[in-house]
């Protein structure tokens, strides 16, 4: 039985005596009482009251101890919280560093893979323009084999800085690119005639001679050198050329006059050498013979 039952029982007994005392006759609102048993009732109940005060203090002191333990409670679940929070966004930051790391390998792996491509790419280029390169002067090179070469040289070469200037148009000075290597490689070269003379003199022609529709045994060479054609400027070049051109005509017409019909070769030998310089004159000279 707890204080508070035990004070309850005390207070009925008191109760319950004080309703079964003897009235006192001189005044009725007062009564007889035992005095030690009065006395004892008394003493039981102040016990009840310290036991009481005892619960109440241990009451409160557990309650006390339980707030203080619950709040301890509480801060350990709000630590633990924050810690495990705190482990929670370390392992997202340290999940996102390593994803970034691996965005940033591919970045690179991707960007080492463009560099090679653009190598490879600028290398075939490269190599192609080379090629086109070699083509373009092989297909100049064949000039060599007509009559007016230095004109279709002159003709190509004006045609390349039309292109040119073309492409500078609206450039910065400082911008503007000479390819040197588009630059004719054929200037100033003369076109070369080479005559056989073994077969002029097996012919029993002399040099000097009449070969044929006008053909003279002797033929000056041009002068190929580099040194010579840079000794000339453009404009004499191109004077030279046209001056040549019409001398050649004007000396084969003369000749021709002069000489007649051309001399007949009976044997085959000999009429197949004087077809084939009668041919190369007309190459040479571009006056197509009848």
């Amino acid at each position: 039985m707890n204080a508070n039952d035990k004070t309850e029982k005390v207070l009925r007994e008191i109760h319950i005596m004080l309703s079964k005392a003897e009235p006192y006759k001189p005044e009725p609102s007062r009564v007889i009482i035992n005095k030690q048993q009065m006395i004892d009732l008394l003493a039981e109940l102040n016990k009840c009251i310290y036991a009481m005060q005892d619960e109440y203090e241990l009451t409160e002191q557990s309650r006390n101890h339980a707030e203080r333990e619950f709040r301890k409670k509480g801060d350990q679940i709000v630590w633990d919280a924050s810690r495990k929070a705190e482990d929670v966004y370390a392992a997202s930051v340290i999940y996102t560093d390593e994803a970034l790391s691996r965005v940033r390998d591919i970045i690179n792996d991707t960007n080492e893979s463009l560099e090679k491509l653009c190598k490879n790419m600028k290398d075939k280029i490269a190599e192609q323009e080379k090629i086109v390169k070699t083509n373009q002067y092989e297909l100049k090179g064949q000039l060599q084999d007509l009559s007016d070469t230095e004109k279709y040289l002159k003709i190509i070469d004006d045609r390349n800085k039309e292109i040119e200037r073309q492409k500078n148009a609206g450039k910065p000075v400082e911008e503007r690119t000479i390819d040197n290597e588009e630059k004719s490689i054929y200037a100033n070269r003369q076109t070369e005639i080479k005559v056989n003379m073994d077969y002029i003199r097996k012919l029993g022609l002399a040099e000097g001679e009449d070969l044929g529709d006008g053909v003279v045994g002797e033929v000056k060479l041009a002068d190929d050198t580099p040194d010579a054609g840079l000794n000339h400027s453009n404009d004499k070049d191109e004077a030279k050329a046209a001056g040549s051109k019409s001398s050649v005509d004007e000396d084969y017409k003369a000749i021709s006059r002069k000489a007649g019909n051309p001399p007949v070769i009976n044997t085959k030998e000999g009429k197949e050498l004087t077809d084939g310089i009668h041919r190369m004159w007309q190459s040479i000279t571009g006056n197509k013979g009848k």
